[in-house]
């Protein structure tokens, strides 16, 4: 954790679970700039998270809205020490689990980098790292996060060639044009899985591995009567197994125990943006969690 903790923009007192006002390494103060964070795996209903941003958050109720579909783990990160401490005290009178901390303490992740092989073993993780299948390892202790989401996949159904009526001549003669194509936009969901870890380079790394779309034949092998959703099983629990330290999101559990993929349809103009903001900062929130240990990842529902 210590290698982990030196590359994350992050304070000391991050490691010892204190909600102190640190000073950022740039020697610049963060003191009002405040998050307000989940302890435990729970959900929080929309229309409470709404609620009490508005009236806690001074938030306007759109923007409050917009921010909670986005929100999970970290429930907000731009509030004053007042209104975290005004969130932090409704929630916690309604036994939500949640603390307040310091913007700045939690770590920056890159984007995510989707690889569609690898290689594994019991000593490791190999991350592709060149063109002519090169990979650096990363330790099975050094990965820290492994986290199942879903990713929407945007695709264009052609719904009809339009045309319009031009004008008419008489009764039994008019134009038609041409108005082009008709495309309906439709949001499926697909399953990823999340890994984050430093390779043994030093480097900090947040891997997303695409159930759809991974070489199973080259990382697996050929041979399996396995369609590719249970490979793609197969590969999570080889995960689980040899990266002692991580923490484990409890969807990843989920998806184990009901040994279904998520392939649901949804609507809504650009939810696969909001979909990957959801994802990334839940992945952030995990991370802090792997890093202070706040979360025992002994406990049952973990591991």
């Amino acid at each position: 954790t210590a290698r982990l903790v030196s590359l994350l923009p992050v304070g000391p007192d991050l490691q010892m679970g204190l909600c102190a006002f640190p000073i950022s390494r740039t020697g610049r103060s963060f003191v009002n700039d405040f998050a307000v964070i989940q302890t435990r795996f729970e959900t929080i209903a929309l229309e409470t998270m709404v609620d009490v941003l508005t009236v806690c958050g001074g938030m306007p109720h759109a923007d409050a809205r917009r921010v909670v579909r986005r929100s999970k783990g970290i429930l907000g990160d731009r509030f004053t020490q007042k209104q975290a401490h005004a969130v932090w005290k409704e929630l916690t009178r309604q036994d939500y689990g949640v603390r307040v901390v310091p913007s700045d303490e939690l770590p920056e992740l890159p984007e995510p980098r989707t690889i569609r092989w690898f290689e594994i073993d019991n000593e490791q993780f190999c991350i592709p790292d060149g063109i002519r299948g090169e990979t650096i390892p990363m330790d099975w202790i050094s990965v820290f996060v492994i986290s199942v989401g879903q990713i929407v996949e945007v695709n264009e159904k052609l719904v009809r060639e339009s045309k319009r009526r031009s004008n008419v001549f008489e009764k039994s003669a008019a134009i038609y044009l041409s108005e082009g194509p008709r495309y309906r936009k439709q949001n499926k969901l697909m399953d990823v899985v999340d890994l984050i870890g430093v390779d043994q380079a030093g480097g900090l790394r947040y891997l997303r591995l695409p159930s759809h779309e991974l070489a199973y034949d080259r990382i697996l092998g050929p041979g399996t009567e396995l369609n590719r959703f249970e490979r793609f099983l197969v590969i999570i629990v080889f995960l689980i197994a040899h990266a002692e330290e991580a923490i484990i999101s409890p969807n990843t559990r989920t998806v184990l125990v009901n040994r279904e993929p998520d392939t649901r349809m949804i609507e809504g103009e650009a939810i696969d943006l909001m979909q990957e903001e959801s994802l990334q900062t839940y992945n952030r929130w995990l991370l802090y969690q792997a890093i202070s240990r706040e979360i025992d990842i002994e406990d049952s529902s973990m591991r």
